[in-house]
């Protein structure tokens, strides 16, 4: 039911989290290279960085970047799942819930991959890096799933007082 505000606020997290899973995250620039960090691995100059790849081999950045792939993958798919059971509102309170513990656990994986991602980079030598306007993205879909998931239990609760009304 896209007339209801909560399921906009979940079509945009949707999206947004689409945009995390597709889109570079953070830039690392170290002499002449710019490497890029995605929520699937890391990018130097169009191709993706192997695991023969000093970088790679100092850091598990493939590993960790599945499971940050994965989570924002998750998080872009939920919100559809969950703006389609429109009918079944404590449904969509518990997606929602998930939703946002999903996103939560997403932030904190990508905190941690530009971390140990820097890390590498600065024990390599000097570097300078740069968050993109993508890596805010999974802030902000957390504030749009709050925002969606107040609106789906106010819902709920005025479908429950006009029940007692009856």
């Amino acid at each position: 039911m896209i007339q209801r505000i909560q399921s906009i606020y979940l079509l945009l997290v949707a999206a947004v989290m689409a945009a995390t899973t597709l889109f570079p995250l953070v830039e690392f620039s170290t002499g002449g290279e710019v490497y890029q960090l995605l929520s699937y691995g890391l990018r130097a100059e169009g191709a993706m960085v192997e695991a023969g790849d000093a970088v790679a081999n100092s850091v598990s950045v493939s590993r960790l970047s599945v499971c940050v792939g994965v989570l924002c993958a998750a998080s872009a798919l939920l919100p559809f799942i969950t703006i389609f059971l429109f009918k079944k509102r404590r449904v969509q309170i518990r997606l929602a819930f998930a939703e946002f513990v999903l996103l939560v656990g997403a932030i904190l994986f990508l905190v941690y991959a530009i971390w140990s991602t820097r890390e590498v980079f600065v024990s390599s030598g000097a570097v300078t890096w740069r968050l993109t306007m993508v890596g805010v993205f999974p802030l902000i879909a957390l504030i749009l799933n709050w925002m969606a998931l107040r609106r789906i239990i106010r819902d709920e609760a005025l479908v429950r007082s006009l029940d007692r009304i009856r």
